[in-house]
Parts: structure tokens; C-alpha cells; sequence
């Protein structure tokens, strides 16, 4: 046996490092992954709502930390879509879609559901990235190729995720999105 490994050496050098390589990036990937700590903010995120158009039948604004959904009064008569509302549940780490009845509002056109109520009585935080640094992004639905596939790098199936440095949470659930744009970050999840 020690004959063969005399005689064999570089050869078993060359399976034996790239084997101890790829056992490196692994590890390596996973301690990244690891490191960055669990989200602290559930999230609002609206799906078939498009804020820069003059169509648009709804408004979504914060204000005085709520979050008000008030219906348009717009000019030009177009088809009514009604903006989905999710809620990303940092327990669960999954959407689900706040059952809004948009016939509920008040003389203004305000919205009154008793959902949005319940939700508006949390600690609503504006701005693209929580304060524990995640932000809410398109994550595409792009492979890796096959080193991504080796090295951890999986071809990903969705179409958002939350994202802060390597950590990527896909955003899962009752939810199908390709279109969303966030609307608040939120302390407490709701019940």
C-alpha cells in the first residue's frame, strides 16, 4: 500500500485538493448564510398596483404611521384593478393576502376594512430597507449553471425575496407575484 501511494502521488494530490476545495466553498457559503441574522420586520407589499400610473383606480400612502388606501378620482374611465395586499410574516417566513373588501370606505373614498384597522395599529416603518437591514427585491427566477449548483448556489423559483448581504428569503405563500412594490415594514406581526 505505501509502494502505491509513492508511486501515485500527484495523482492522488490531484483528486484529493479539488475534493478539499469544493468542501471549502460549501462551508464557506453556508457560515454567510448563517451569520446574518433572522428578519425582525414583517411586511406590506402590494401586487398589481402601479403607483406611476394615471390610471391607477387606488392610492397606497403612509401617512401619520398608517397605511391609506383611498379611491382615485381620475378623468379617464379604465378597467377598476384593485391593488393585492400581502403581508410577509417574519415567523412564518411566508405571504398571505390580506382579504381586502374595497367596497368598504368612507365619504372620502378611504378605505375602512377592518384588516388594514388591525394592521395599522402596529408599528408601521417606512422606506425600502428595515432597520435590521433587509430590503425587499426581485430576485428573478435565473439558475445558477451547474458551479452554482455544486457550490450552494441553487436555481432559485421565485420571483421576490428579502434579501440582506448573503441571506436570500424567498418570499412564499398564497402568492404568485412578478409585479410588487413594497408599502411599509411593519414591528408586530399581525394575529
Amino acid at each position: 500500500m505505501k509502494t502505491f501511494f509513492k508511486e501515485n502521488i500527484l495523482l492522488l494530490c490531484g483528486i484529493a485538493l479539488p475534493l478539499i476545495l469544493i468542501g471549502f466553498f460549501l462551508v464557506a457559503g453556508q457560515i454567510g448564510k448563517t451569520s446574518v441574522p433572522a428578519p425582525q420586520y414583517d411586511l406590506v407589499f402590494a401586487v398589481d398596483y402601479y403607483k406611476n400610473s394615471q390610471n391607477r383606480q387606488w392610492d397606497i400612502n403612509l401617512e401619520s404611521g398608517k397605511i391609506i388606501i383611498q379611491k382615485r378620482k381620475i378623468e379617464k374611465d379604465g378597467p377598476d384593478t384593485l391593488p393585492r395586499l400581502y403581508v410577509f410574516n417574519r415567523r412564518t417566513l411566508s405571504a398571505q393576502r390580506l382579504d381586502l373588501d374595497f367596497d368598504k370606505t368612507d365619504s372620502q373614498g378611504v378605505l375602512t376594512d377592518p384588516l388594514l384597522e388591525n394592521i395599522n395599529k402596529r408599528e408601521i416603518l417606512p422606506g425600502p430597507i428595515a432597520p435590521d437591514g433587509y430590503r425587499f427585491e426581485y430576485a428573478g427566477n435565473g439558475g445558477s449553471g451547474l458551479l452554482g449548483e455544486i457550490f450552494g448556489m441553487s436555481r432559485r423559483r421565485w420571483a421576490y425575496a428579502l434579501v440582506n448581504g448573503a441571506r436570500t428569503i424567498p418570499v412564499k405563500g398564497d402568492v404568485s407575484i412578478y409585479n410588487a412594490e413594497i408599502i411599509a415594514w411593519i414591528k408586530d406581526s399581525p394575529p
